[in-house]
């Protein structure tokens, strides 16, 4: 069993006039598509919701060839 814990991230977001990248937090959308990603090749166990944070139980699937 395996733990994995998401939290939202910055995003760059364009720049500013001096050249500074912009960077602003990733919105639920975002959130969701990099959690259902990481969760795409995994043998999930639970899904817990923290605040902000989001907190997934795993087995990795193995692959038979």
């Amino acid at each position: 069993m395996k733990i994995k814990l998401f939290n939202r991230e910055l995003v760059a977001d364009g720049y500013f006039s001096n050249g500074i990248t912009k960077t602003r937090q990733e919105n639920n959308e975002e959130l969701e598509t990099r959690i259902n990603e990481f969760m795409a090749d995994k043998k999930i166990s639970s899904v817990q919701a923290y605040g902000d944070n989001i907190m997934v139980m795993y087995d990795e699937v193995q692959e038979n060839d």
